[in-house]
């Protein structure tokens, strides 16, 4: 099911605050629920998937998709 067109993407703001302040080597935490943008490729996050939390490296074919679907229960 996709988001209505009058809707902005969902991402959490604290996840581009991290992202922007953040040293290149250090993971950034966060939930499933957001979606992946450009800027994140070639940057690590730590997903949470509901038991524990997963490192997730972002490529370029990852992009306009939500972390939960590249992330394994």
């Amino acid at each position: 099911m996709i988001r209505s067109i009058w809707k902005p993407p969902l991402a959490d703001v604290s996840v581009f605050q991290a992202m922007f302040c953040n040293n290149k080597n250090l993971a950034i935490v966060l939930f499933c629920n957001s979606l992946i943008f450009p800027s994140f490729v070639k940057n690590t996050f730590l997903v949470y998937n509901g038991k524990r939390f997963v490192n997730l490296l972002i490529l370029e074919h990852m992009v306009g998709f939500k972390f939960s679907r590249f992330v394994k229960n």
